[in-house]
């Protein structure tokens, strides 16, 4: 169904030619609006939708391309039908490379039919160029993304490599890559295993000055659980297990908050206002996964895309690394304590023999005298 189809033509024949035309397909056209003037019909599209304008170049107003581009640049996203003169069809397909959609020859489209058709291809083939341009959008800025976070990926395990780790380091690994990825909040747990259940410990945290600081705390879950379910909970201290899933399983568990079918696990995330989750493993040097990276939208429900997964797995391997690091790195600082100390002792020990032997040199010497 065609809404409204705006017709810009000053000559008046042409204007009743073309709705005798169309009034064939009345029953898929809800109105025909006509100005004879550029300026009445920008003033009408200002208040009023259209689906598409058969536009004449030449009006009293404005002439050749000047009338398309002042169209087009005011209402981009409404389809332009050029109407021309045989004399005039280069310039009206000028006008097509510059974004209408189509033209049609005075006194040559006759048929209601194919008046027709060329309408509702316009139409069609708008629709198709603003889906293609918001994919393209959308992809442009994926891959813009990529590459940012690849670099930062790439330049963080450069520092990782030759510099010695602080505790911070997971802070702003969150931070970097949470902002890259345009996410909420954010978090690092690791598992600590005992005979009855899993225990996760939250090493780092961080979120956006304008979401709630309400994180997870520390979480336990069953190992008799049924983890072949994706949120296998029995009370809210359980809930949810998805981050366990991810951590077993070393694969990417993500969520949409309102389509998770149980009202408990709702309630835990809606409580944070999470509209969508991602959980990823956390990969030691072993291949062993060792806890998991979530990252919360609370904004929007979000999809994620098998390129911006497979990043998210390199950070969770890259944060496994830093964890080993920071772990190697603490040690290495209390050994090289120990070691300090213990080279403090000795040289106090050396001393003090060396002081005993002056003493006993001494004493020997005053016997000799005496």
């Amino acid at each position: 169904m065609i809404n409204n189809i705006v017709i810009i033509e000053d000559d008046e024949l042409s204007t009743k030619i073309l709705k005798n035309l169309l009034d064939k397909f009345r029953d898929e056209i809800g109105k025909i609006s006509s100005f004879e003037t550029l300026n009445s019909a920008l003033e009408y599209l200002s208040f009023n939708e259209c689906d598409v304008v058969i536009l004449d170049l030449n009006l009293p107003d404005s002439a050749e391309l000047n009338t398309f581009l002042t169209l087009h640049s005011k209402f981009p996203n409404i389809p332009i039908v050029i109407m021309t003169g045989m004399d005039d069809t280069e310039m009206a397909k000028e006008a097509i490379k510059l974004g209408a959609q189509e033209f049609i020859i005075k006194g040559l489209t006759d048929k209601a039919e194919i008046l027709f058709k060329i309408i509702t291809y316009a139409i069609e083939r708008d629709i198709i160029n603003n889906k293609l341009e918001v994919e393209v959008g959308k992809r442009t800025k994926e891959l813009s993304r990529t590459v940012d976070f690849l670099l930062q990926l790439s330049k963080i395990q450069n520092w990782i490599l030759y510099n010695e780790l602080e505790s911070s380091e997971l802070y702003y690994i969150l931070n970097k890559f949470s902002k890259i990825l345009n996410m909420s909040r954010s978090y690092v747990f690791k598992k600590i295993e005992d005979s009855n259940k899993y225990l996760y410990k939250r090493l780092s945290y961080w979120c956006t000055k304008d979401i709630n600081s309400e994180c997870y705390n520390n979480v336990e879950c069953d190992t008799s659980c049924d983890i072949s379910l994706i949120l296998p909970c029995s009370d809210l201290e359980n809930v949810p297990y998805a981050w366990h899933i991810a951590a077993i399983n070393k694969r990417p568990v993500c969520l949409k908050i309102s389509t998770i079918p149980t009202k408990l696990e709702k309630i835990f995330f809606e409580k944070m206002s999470i509209k969508s989750v991602v959980f990823i493993p956390v990969i030691d040097k072993e291949g062993n996964s060792w806890g998991f990276v979530g990252f919360d939208e609370c904004k929007y429900e979000r999809e994620w895309s098998d390129s911006e997964l497979s990043m998210l797995l390199a950070l969770g391997s890259l944060i496994g690394w830093v964890e080993e690091k920071l772990e190697r790195d603490d040690r290495i600082r209390e050994l090289s304590y120990e070691f300090s100390t213990i080279s403090k002792e000795l040289q106090k020990f050396s001393v003090s023999l060396k002081n005993n032997s002056l003493l006993e040199n001494y004493s020997s010497e005053a016997v000799q005298e005496n």
